[in-house]
């Protein structure tokens, strides 16, 4: 098992680092008089991937959240062990629901920042 909090660490660092960045390049793309058709395009791209990563997003935590280990979690009386554990498996939930948006930026970036 790899060590969930600090993936968890890195992909907020990569999303806090790089969306900015790629903000920048979308308003500095769309700022323009005349668009482009590649300009229309990110533009299309754009909407299309925050409407599949929100539905990602969205699927991840309900998987998390209904699942059985954290039903049980809230039926059990209390204890140390039960509560780490469900600290585990949220750190794992939050992995995977971070992880298509921090490869989108990740991958946003490198595709905006590519000299044209």
């Amino acid at each position: 098992m790899k060590n969930e909090p600090e993936k968890l660490l890195k992909q907020q660092q990569t999303i806090l680092t790089e969306a900015p960045l790629v903000m920048m390049n979308r308003i500095q793309m769309f700022s323009q008089p005349v668009w482009t058709w590649h300009t229309m395009l990110e533009f299309q791209r754009m909407y299309l991937e925050k409407v599949a990563a929100m539905r990602e997003l969205w699927y991840k935590w309900m998987q998390f959240y209904l699942s059985p280990a954290n039903t049980r979690m809230w039926a059990q009386l209390p204890d140390p062990k039960s509560y780490y554990k469900w600290i585990d498996d949220s750190t794992r939930a939050a992995n995977r629901a971070l992880y298509p948006v921090s490869s989108r930026v990740h991958a946003n970036k490198r595709r905006l920042s590519r000299k044209k």
